[in-house]
């Protein structure tokens, strides 16, 4: 087995800090709300402090672990940041300021893991949706991995907005995705499927086969959220099957 950290600043609950303390009353957010109707945190990723800071960690964590042989990698958390405007007004939030800080903070984490991946989770970049394409290219060089949450072939948002992306650097970057808790719960949009739900398996080859990824990420969920949905235990044989993908 191989070890990928995957660093979280973003909270989907209330109450939930994932920062530091010393971040807290400055560099810390109030996000979106989550499917619970709770509000989580953020950290203020197109801050330069906070880009500093992050590639102290990164560096820290690099020169402990970049030469360990089953340390695959680090990940950050997902571009969307889930500021509303009033706050993005109010916290002095650009779509350029965080464009250029992504690429800061990927290319800074590469210079530290020179030996292990840089695995980039991106979906959606508030206020210019473009920038997510302008940071890719700037990554190319430094063969940084690119992919992000959910593979659910049926979501009109993101393949109309996110997965165009996997094939604009299909030939240029690594690429992954993962298989969050929504796609153990994906409905079949189409016709002709034996299932009301897409199938692990299904949801993994058409990742495989249409954003062309590399890696795959599964999360853990214990039992199925929905009757008829999928479970941990469904992925399982899945993963087993293709573990050399």
């Amino acid at each position: 087995k191989f070890l990928i950290v995957f660093l979280e600043d973003k909270s989907f609950r209330g109450g939930v800090k994932y920062t530091p303390e010393y971040l807290w009353e400055e560099y810390t957010l109030p996000s979106g709300r989550s499917a619970n109707g709770e509000r989580g945190f953020v950290s203020k990723r197109y801050d330069d402090y906070v880009v500093e800071r992050l590639a102290a960690l990164m560096d820290a964590m690099a020169k402990r672990f970049d030469e360990e042989p089953w340390f695959e990698g680090v990940s950050i958390q997902e571009s969307a940041i889930g500021l509303s405007d009033e706050n993005s007004l109010k916290y002095g939030y650009t779509p350029e300021k965080y464009r250029d800080a992504l690429i800061k903070i990927l290319t800074n984490t590469k210079k530290s893991f020179q030996s292990s991946q840089v695995f980039w989770y991106m979906n959606f970049l508030a206020g210019n949706q473009t920038y997510l394409s302008e940071v890719g290219k700037a990554i190319i060089p430094h063969k940084i991995v690119m992919g992000g949450p959910d593979i659910l072939p049926d979501s009109k948002v993101l393949t109309g907005r996110v997965y165009p992306l996997y094939e604009e650097f299909k030939d240029e970057l690594t690429l992954f995705s993962s298989v969050q808790y929504d796609s153990y719960r994906h409905l079949h949009a189409g016709e002709g499927f034996e299932t009301d739900f897409w199938t692990p398996k299904e949801i993994f080859l058409w990742g495989k086969e249409n954003l062309h990824i590399d890696y795959c990420f599964w999360n853990v969920p214990k039992s199925p959220s929905k009757k008829g949905a999928y479970s941990w235990n469904d992925a399982k044989p899945v993963i087993l099957e293709y573990a050399t993908f």
